[in-house]
């Protein structure tokens, strides 16, 4: 499997990329700071995480080929955590952190110094310096990391659609607000174990910023207004998923099919029609049950022909020799609800 995260800044990605060290071993962070980034160098690892748009990474690899994560944050939370973020490099003992970023962020720290960001008209005064230097990375940054553009100051709807458009080709989309039930969903899918999420480092100092304040919510308006599109969109999507996860699967219509039978080895895959648990299969011999599994194998075609989002709904029985393997029939588990064979099942 290759995994790739869409990194949104200050979306809990610290904390999901701790959460996939502690799982995959062959891993790279912050692919948008290594030197000659590729498909060949993305190849090397098992799972990539970096500030990379959507769109670039596109044109970079066959995203077929990769399952895909993206977060998403409540954007006034959001644009405040971003701007605190910038505000403390100009903190006295983060000299450090503050010589290791570009002029500009430099810059726009110590210009924030000068803000009394509890006044909504001090915070619609400092947009506007913003704006004057042409800076306009805080504004719609959400949206933007699905469609980066050359004009983040005025998106169009056809900029903005597409955006969309992108976020729903990404398999598994999660909203910070809910960040644990996300994480067990990934670990249900991927056969890890349940843990909460790690705790990232947190800026308890506000500066004055306040996202209960109405004002100062409405001040802000400028820099999340169409993130509030990308969010909303991020969140219906993430409890469509939990719903699937979620779901009761007792009445539930199945597809699969049984592609091989040889005498050692029975080989499908099968998963719910409107759920993604897991489906618990029985093997039987004349009507006999001999062996029960789960359908959680990986299999890459599964994932890039879209009928799974993972590709990890497929099973592997091992058989006798001696079995009268050609009566074989897969069921899933205390059902009457019996597996086909493929229009191409080979049998041995």
């Amino acid at each position: 499997m290759k995994l790739l995260y869409f990194h949104v800044p200050k979306t809990a990605g610290s904390s999901i990329n701790k959460f996939f060290a502690n799982n995959i071993k062959s891993h790279h962070f912050h692919i948008e700071s290594a030197p000659n980034i590729d498909e060949i160098f993305c190849k090397k690892y098992d799972f990539i995480s970096g500030h990379v748009p959507y769109n670039r990474m596109e044109k970079m690899l066959n995203l077929e080929e990769w399952i895909t994560f993206a977060t998403f944050r409540e954007p006034v939370s959001y644009v405040i955590s971003h701007l605190k973020w910038v505000r403390k490099l100009a903190d006295a003992g983060e000299e450090k952190r503050f010589e290791a970023h570009p002029k500009i962020f430099q810059d726009i720290a110590v210009e924030m110094k000068n803000y009394n960001f509890s006044d909504p008209l001090e915070i619609t005064k400092f947009i506007k310096w913003l704006e004057s230097i042409r800076f306009y990375y805080f504004h719609n940054t959400q949206l933007h990391y699905m469609n980066v553009t050359n004009s983040q100051n005025c998106l169009t709807d056809t900029q903005v659609k597409k955006a969309i458009q992108n976020l729903d080709k990404v398999n598994f989309v999660g909203i910070q607000e809910q960040l644990d039930d996300y994480l067990k969903i990934l670990s249900y899918e991927f056969g890890w174990d349940v843990a909460r999420a790690p705790q990232e480092n947190k800026n308890t100092n506000s500066y004055g910023f306040d996202s209960q304040n109405e004002e100062i919510c409405n001040a802000l308006l400028p820099l999340y207004e169409k993130d509030l599109i990308i969010y909303n969109e991020a969140k219906k999507k993430f409890n469509d998923l939990k719903n699937l996860y979620d779901c009761d699967t007792k009445e539930t219509k199945i597809r699969g099919f049984i592609d091989i039978i040889t005498p050692k080895k029975v080989i499908g895959w099968v998963r719910y029609d409107d759920s993604l648990t897991k489906v618990n299969l029985e093997l039987k011999v004349q009507n006999k049950t001999v062996k029960t599994t789960l359908a959680n194998i990986y299999r890459k075609g599964l994932k890039i022909k879209n009928i799974h989002p993972t590709g990890i709904c497929a099973f592997e029985f091992e058989i006798d020799q001696i079995q009268a393997y050609k009566q074989i029939e897969v069921y899933v588990k205390g059902t009457e609800l019996k597996l086909p064979f493929s229009k191409g099942a080979t049998i041995e």
